[in-house]
């Protein structure tokens, strides 16, 4: 983001954009920034918005003002792993809203609690866990094969041979 100045009275602004490095300037990257919106947009937020939030670990937890409703939004991306309750209501997957988390609220709700478990984490846990399983017994019984055969019996090598010459 770059300010350009006060657009004049007409509202016209020509602006020629030179990259200064090798790419392609997407469509509409240029516009206009109406502060008084901005501002006015900031201050309903700050009006409707979580009156206290706590982060731990992967957990999130937002106290939120009475008689909210509507749709909470959390800024962080929705990705797989992360789930919501509002109030006391049970934890569901999280929802999306231009790629965020999005929890429905219900008027009387004054709580938002949403976690975050890594996808495929138990799986990964309990394959890992029976592996190890497997290579302990594996292990353990070759142990006691090894125990159990009887160690074969210990050979003497054969006596040499003298060899009788005749003497000339």
């Amino acid at each position: 983001m770059e300010p350009l100045g006060q657009a004049p009275a007409s509202g016209r602004v020509r602006i020629e954009l030179v990259p200064d490095r090798p790419g392609r300037v997407p469509p509409g990257a240029v516009g206009c920034l109406d502060t008084a919106r901005l501002d006015a947009a900031a201050a309903r937020l700050t009006a409707t918005g979580a009156t206290a939030v706590t982060v731990s670990d992967g957990t999130l937890h937002a106290q939120l003002p009475p008689g909210s409703k509507g749709l909470a939004v959390v800024a962080a991306p929705r990705i797989a792993g992360w789930r919501c309750a509002a109030g006391d209501g049970p934890a569901r997957p999280a929802r999306q809203y231009h790629g965020l988390i999005a929890v429905p609220l219900d008027a009387g709700q004054t709580s938002l609690t949403c976690t975050f478990h890594p996808p495929g984490l138990r799986l990964g846990t309990t394959v890992g866990l029976a592996s190890l399983t497997v290579l302990l017994l594996l292990t353990a019984g070759a142990a006691v094969r090894r125990r159990r055969t009887p160690a074969p019996a210990p050979t003497t090598p054969p006596a040499p041979r003298e060899r009788a010459t005749a003497a000339p």
